[in-house]
């Protein structure tokens, strides 16, 4: 299945990538919210990659490539969410210019 592809490369570049926003924006608010959310989304990549794995170990059986779609969208989803909340959450509350 073409979804899982590029799975493995882009889960990497999504950890470091969120690791420069932590480093970034860790300074400018709440710590332990950063630290969550960073977690959190380190979670969400293993699930991801364990379902490449396990996609990828059944690649040649008869497998329903129903169940992989949902799986990889049900990830990409929350993936999603999880790149949106920061809006939200790391909002600096304490600088009176917002």
């Amino acid at each position: 299945m073409a979804l899982f592809k590029n799975l493995f490369i882009s889960s990497i570049a999504t950890f470091f990538v969120a690791l420069t926003l932590v480093l970034f924006i860790l300074p400018r608010t709440d710590a332990l919210m950063v630290w969550i959310w960073f977690a959190v989304l380190v979670g969400l990549n293993s699930y991801r990659l364990l379902g490449l794995y396990f996609f990828k170990k059944q690649l040649g059986k008869n497998t329903s490539t129903e169940r992989w779609y949902k799986h990889f969208k049900t990830g990409a989803y929350a993936a999603a969410v999880l790149w949106g909340a920061p809006m939200w959450l790391f909002y600096p509350y304490n600088y009176p210019e917002y």
